[in-house]
């Protein structure tokens, strides 16, 4: 086996494959980004009251005995805690004057959370592991594969592997495994590129791409008594459109007489899509409270509350956006390994049990079993690679509730309409025109949208974007995404989404022409056919 085996990601994948790989004999080390600890989407704050806030997951259950087995022995040892907490599924009210309708989750399978947060998990999970923490490995030149056949992770230092596990998922992993950045890795890097979106697409049995979308995570504190009793502890909304849980922190960790609680609200994939904004660009801004405002009037329309009643006593907020938060698809392995190349990966988008879904659980389980692997004899065989007809395939997956909807949201308040264009002689746009482009705008559609040409190969997206924003008149870049050949190839294209229409024809105008990394860049409008 390995004896030295480097892990990008410190969630639950990461870190249970991680602890089996030190108990089955080999030398770990866990590169993780995370500030002040690592969990990725399993991690807690801890609030203003000193109080732990869980932000991303919730709870946990168990599907299979392997993972009944470890949350016995974490109970066991005061790591994790039974829910006591009223469980079901809250009806928003139809109309005005209904009420709301709690309905209890009794299917006799016990939950868990952390004892301070779900961060106690995490912690449990993390004792004895060399976690390297607030380590960002660059996407375009963090990973290499030597001429000896080791691999070398480079951050600030320079680490050397036997081989390697990618424990997240999103741009930045599959940047990680890009040709050009890491040459063997083709095949892998083909499953771990993704596509975002609240609607799964459409793909032919045994072909498409792992596909993540985006939601909103709202923290907020209220005096005691604002929400009802009745609408439970926990719940999984049903019949509102922006929002898919709302829970009560204080249920969880002993606060229930504190004279405020703080609530957790999750937003939609729908909600998500349509307001996605950048995180780092978020805090401080009239964006992030649009956003906070409209998910919490989703809150008083959930609960059948009037308007301001919920919004008008919040004491603080916290937003966050989980750009790449539930899996709406799996790919039917427990876990990939490149054996000829020594490289693999885990995560909650690796399950070969539809009944673990996009879970903690199913994270942990790939984790487990991808350390397993590498650690026998069967390592020296490549496991859950193959990608089409004959190989394995993308399935969708029980998103939990955070999955697909048929409803589609309004386009976002914040974003302005298209300023006016000029229409030639003879011709006249319809009175319907404006609210159509306003619509394509909050789509991502032709207004807002330019694709770039001429992309030095070897570039990152994050490099692009923040050329883009240095230049003048090319602010209000909302996201980039670089495009691929088939076979995992750069294709020097970039896709780049502004807010605004207006904002976009600024940028064609300043951008189109200028050097970036010795290749001049070509800009152009997003156009897209026509019936």
């Amino acid at each position: 086996m390995p004896q030295r085996v480097g892990v990008i990601g410190g969630g639950v994948a990461g870190l249970a494959c991680a602890r089996r790989l030190l108990e089955l004999g080999a030398d770990v080390v866990v590169f993780d980004t995370g500030k002040r600890a690592p969990g990725g989407r399993a991690s807690s704050r801890v609030w203003h009251s000193a109080l732990p806030a869980d932000h991303a997951a919730q709870l946990c259950v168990a599907s299979t005995p392997q993972f009944a087995r470890l949350l016995e022995q974490l109970e066991a040892g005061g790591a994790i805690t039974r829910y006591t907490g009223r469980l079901g599924t809250l009806a928003a009210p139809a109309a005005a004057g209904e009420a709301a309708r709690f309905a209890a989750i009794d299917d006799g399978r016990p939950r868990f959370h952390g004892v301070k947060g779900m961060a106690s998990f995490i912690g449990a999970l993390a004792g004895g592991i060399d976690v390297r923490q607030d380590i960002w490995v660059p996407p375009s030149s963090g990973l290499r594969k030597l001429s000896d056949g080791a691999w070398e992770v480079r951050e600030k230092a320079r680490h050397r592997f036997d081989a390697i596990v990618i424990a997240h998922n999103g741009k930045c992993a599959a940047r990680l495994t890009t040709p050009s950045a890491a040459q063997p890795a083709r095949a892998l890097h083909a499953l771990l590129r993704v596509r975002f979106g609240a609607r799964l697409r459409a793909a032919r049995a045994g072909e498409g791409a792992m596909q993540l979308n985006s939601i909103y995570s709202l923290l907020f504190e209220l005096p005691r008594d604002v929400l009802p009793s009745a609408i439970g502890d926990a719940v999984f909304v049903k019949g509102e459109r922006s929002l898919r849980w709302l829970s009560n922190n204080a249920v969880k960790y002993a606060a229930r007489d504190e004279p405020t609680h703080v609530w957790t609200a999750l937003s939609s994939g729908e909600f998500g899509a349509a307001h996605k904004q950048p995180q780092e660009q978020l805090e401080g801004t009239e964006a992030e409270r649009e956003i906070s405002g409209l998910l919490l009037e989703a809150v008083e329309r959930a609960t059948g509350m009037q308007p301001g009643d919920v919004s008008q006593k919040v004491l603080r907020s916290k937003l966050q956006l989980w750009g790449a938060a539930v899996p709406l698809n799996r790919w039917d392995s427990d876990f990939v390994w490149d054996a000829e190349h020594a490289i693999g990966a885990a995560g909650d988008w690796l399950s070969a049990d539809a009944s673990v879904g996009s879970s903690v659980e199913a994270a942990w389980l790939s984790g487990v079993r991808l350390a397993e692997h590498v650690a026998s004899e069967a390592a020296q065989r490549s496991f859950g690679l193959a990608l089409g007809e004959e190989g394995g395939r993308f399935v969708p997956v029980d998103a939990g509730g955070f999955g697909s909807m048929d409803e589609k949201l309004p386009p976002p308040a914040w974003v302005a309409a298209p300023a006016a264009v000029a229409v030639p002689q003879g011709r006249r746009e319809s009175s319907e025109a404006p609210r159509r482009k306003a619509e394509r705008l909050a789509d991502g559609g032709v207004g807002a949208a330019l694709f770039l040409l001429n992309v030095p190969f070897d570039a990152a997206e994050e490099e692009l974007q923040a050329h883009m924003e240095s230049v003048a008149g090319c602010g209000g870049v909302t996201s980039v995404r670089f495009l691929y050949l088939q076979d995992g190839r750069p294709r020097g294209l970039a896709k780049v989404q502004m807010a605004s229409a207006a904002l976009a024809t600024k940028c064609i105008a300043q951008l189109d022409g200028m050097p970036f990394r010795g290749r001049e860049l070509r800009v152009r409008a997003d156009t897209p056919c026509r019936s």
